[in-house]
């Protein structure tokens, strides 16, 4: 049985589409391998550690999980809220942002508030994830009262 192989358009547009279609998923892929560095889960085995802070070096203090349950009639949101403490070892802080060398993500830029050596980063990743406010019941206190 012989099969002959044309090449013309359609096999060409086809190859081309599935081409980029690897392509893409490919790289998702690989974004999907790599660690989480805004996650608790992924900085709370460094408390102690000194870590590269851009000229600096700087110790992890601290990993403190800032979710709490919810108050009545205020919607429950499991994303991760958390704060890192950070002490000056050597060098300086630079003025708003700060790029900490993560052991298995490289480095992550941080905005931080510092004062007397030390260094505090939040990290709120509720965003998107919130629902917009609902009116509370007559008679009720909401969240913000």
């Amino acid at each position: 049985m012989e099969t002959s192989f044309k090449l013309n358009r359609r096999t060409l547009l086809i190859g081309g589409a599935g081409a980029v279609v690897l392509a893409v998923a490919g790289q998702l892929t690989s974004q999907a391998a790599e660690p989480d560095v805004f996650t608790l889960a992924s900085w709370t085995p460094l408390v102690g550690q000194q870590l590269k802070a851009g000229t600096a070096v700087v110790r992890l203090d601290s990993a403190e999980d800032l979710r709490r349950a919810p108050r009545p009639g205020e919607h429950a949101d499991p994303a991760e809220r958390f704060r890192l403490g950070f002490s000056l070892v050597n060098g300086a802080y630079p003025p708003d942002t700060i790029a900490i060398g993560h052991p298995r993500s490289g480095a992550v830029s941080l905005f931080i508030t510092h004062s007397d050596g030390k260094a505090f980063a939040i990290i709120d990743r509720r965003g998107a994830t919130l629902l917009p406010p609902t009116a509370a019941a007559p008679g009720s206190k909401g969240p913000n009262s």
